[in-house]
């Protein structure tokens, strides 16, 4: 028979599979192209990175609810771990009342901040910081 399985499997390596189980149909749109899907994260919004080099974070301690700034580069303060990311690790302790925390940044690979932890601190968002010009 020209038009049975068997045939149509020698001609088309595939045509066994699909005619067994037909296969779930993906829309493909102009947005749904894997290209689109390569979305940049935001930037984190307690981290504001002053150069490539050089980042900043404020936070605030829980106990008297004191600010601190804290300024970090690449080179000097930023340490990395085995599975090839970085991170930054520094006990805070406020100047009046010497509250104590621990705050922890995290980067990938290309230095982009996927996590921001406070142990003690609570962070400042960039868009709360006071204006270095006023």
């Amino acid at each position: 028979m020209p038009g049975s399985l068997s045939t149509r499997a020698l001609q088309f390596p595939y045509a066994a599979v699909r005619a067994a189980a037909p296969l779930c149909r993906v829309r493909r749109g102009p947005h749904n192209h894997p290209m689109f899907r390569l979305r940049r994260r935001p930037p984190n919004p307690y981290v504001k990175t002053d150069s490539p080099q050089v980042f900043r974070v404020r936070v605030r301690t829980q106990l008297h609810g004191e600010e601190v700034e804290v300024r970090f580069t690449k080179g000097a303060h930023i340490a990395a771990e085995e599975d090839g990311t970085f991170f930054f690790r520094k006990p805070i302790v406020s100047p009046r009342h010497l509250d104590r925390g621990e705050l922890l940044v995290r980067f990938d690979r290309a230095y982009r901040v996927t996590a921001t932890e406070g142990e003690g601190l609570t962070f400042i968002p960039v868009s709360e910081w006071p204006d270095p010009e006023a």
